[in-house]
């Protein structure tokens, strides 16, 4: 389900994951006792799946899709009833992760 996996591969399913699935080596480890806790809503966002498609379609052809990214964000805060609080602290851990990820790539 192209839905689920977007919920998965956004900011807050990665802050999810993060909260629920164990760190080891480095990694987060997708251990399935830890990974089943990861709450998903019942009613998954419209229009999901068509815009995992656009994302997946313009990264084949190299075409830059943050803001497609960045709509499937905001249609899953929407799915969990997220405060603006809420979101900013995913925002916030999400920026938090992505500039360790870059100084991680340029140490090598």
């Amino acid at each position: 389900n192209k839905s689920l996996l977007t919920i998965l591969n956004s900011k807050m399913g990665w802050w999810l994951i993060c909260k629920k699935c164990p760190l080891i080596q480095g990694g987060r480890q997708l251990i399935w006792e830890q990974f089943k806790n990861v709450p998903i809503p019942h009613i998954l966002p419209v229009n999901l799946s068509e815009i995992a498609d656009e994302i997946l379609n313009g990264r084949k052809n190299g075409i830059d899709t943050k803001h497609l990214e960045d709509e499937a964000d905001k249609r899953v805060y929407e799915a969990y009833g997220l405060t603006n609080d809420e979101i900013a602290t995913i925002e916030a851990f999400s920026e938090k992760e992505a500039l360790k990820r870059t100084a991680k790539e340029e140490s090598k």
